[in-house]
């Protein structure tokens, strides 16, 4: 190559990045904006199942099995008394946490560094 296309493509790379460095300017709100709402998005995934929503789902689900032939009458029984006792197990461990980090985390958002202002908030943060 000679030397002035390598000139050239020095300056067209140059002026891509100039134009990308532009563009992210331009669009900092944007991409702020979009970098939140994933954040958001990962932080749903990651909050906790209450007991209750965790024995519905179960619940439903064995249902279902039922109701398609997967289990009789006696399994469907059985397996609801196991989810009950599993879902009550659950509830004490949560309780149990709850009271676990609000006397050793003295109350604070793991998230936001921020104070909770009470319990519902901090409901909302582990369980939303």
């Amino acid at each position: 190559m000679n030397d002035k296309i390598k000139q050239l493509l020095e300056n067209a790379e140059q002026s891509d990045a100039i134009a990308k460095n532009k563009w992210h300017i331009e669009n900092r709100e944007q991409l702020r904006e979009e970098r939140k709402q994933k954040l958001k998005e990962l932080m749903e995934k990651d909050k906790q199942k209450t007991a209750v929503e965790w024995q519905f789902e179960q619940l439903f689900n064995s249902f279902e099995k039922f109701n398609n032939g997967e289990y009789t009458f006696d399994e469907y029984l059985k397996r609801n008394l196991e989810i009950r006792e599993q879902a009550k197990e659950m509830e004490k461990e949560q309780i149990a946490k709850a009271f676990d980090d609000g006397d050793y985390n003295y109350h604070y958002s793991r998230k936001t560094g921020d104070d909770f202002e009470d319990g519902k908030e901090y409901y909302q943060e582990v369980y939303g």
